[in-house]
């Protein structure tokens, strides 16, 4: 799990539509639907989505994890999870 803190660089290449390969979703796991939506991308959605894009990255952003949300990220199944700012109940 990677933190990011702070505002992020402006990104001067911008690449075609045709070669971005990744999804994100974004959202404040301090809103209970969120939180339940990212667990149900992970284990409805995406794997029928990295099966037919097999290089495909989920990148998931959002701010306050509880500890659970560690449970989201996985090499294996190309799940990437970035939050913003600190955790909910010490998960720092």
């Amino acid at each position: 799990m990677r933190f990011l803190y702070g505002a992020l660089e402006q990104q001067t290449y911008k690449p075609t539509f045709h070669s971005r390969s990744n999804f994100i979703f974004l959202g404040n796991f301090r809103h209970p639907p969120n939180l339940d939506a990212a667990f149900f991308l992970k284990n409805k959605i995406w794997p029928i989505l990295s099966q037919k894009l097999p290089h495909a990255e989920m990148h998931i952003f959002g701010a306050y994890p509880p500890k659970e949300v560690s449970l989201l990220e996985s090499k294996k199944e190309k799940m990437v999870l970035l939050t913003i700012g600190g955790g909910d109940d010490g998960f720092e």
